[in-house]
């Protein structure tokens, strides 16, 4: 069994659900205010900006049942998120109240999938 900080191997194509797809339907059916609308039409852009890259790197879209543990990868990406809300704390682009709500939320997610991770390796 690989570490919960190896790599995760290459995704598999095997006609799954294409889980962008899904991710972008979840953000189009929140109700959001006004001025969080353009945000979220930016951000719904960035994810299929995003998809495509995946799809040019593997040459397949990311889809569910893929041949790695999507527990890991969110895990391992949320690790490398926090490092970098910091960095960008230290450099100055974001202020110590944002960035504290930002760790914190960040944090919080991460106690839950460790705990989901460690529970299905005693399963």
């Amino acid at each position: 069994m690989r570490g919960i900080i190896s790599p995760e191997p290459d995704p598999m194509p095997n006609g799954g659900i294409a889980v962008w797809n899904k991710v972008i339907e979840f953000i189009n059916e929140k109700d959001f205010k006004d001025e969080m609308i353009v945000v979220s039409n930016k951000i719904i852009s960035d994810m299929k900006e995003r998809n495509q890259f995946g799809i040019e790197k593997y040459g397949t879209p990311l889809q569910a049942f893929n041949g790695r543990n999507s527990l890991i990868d969110a895990y391992q990406e949320l690790l490398d998120g926090m490092v970098y809300i910091e960095q960008s704390y230290i450099e100055r682009k974001i202020d110590k109240t944002i960035k504290e709500y930002i760790m914190s939320d960040l944090m919080w997610a991460l106690i839950e999938i460790r705990m989901i991770i460690d529970r299905e390796k005693n399963e």
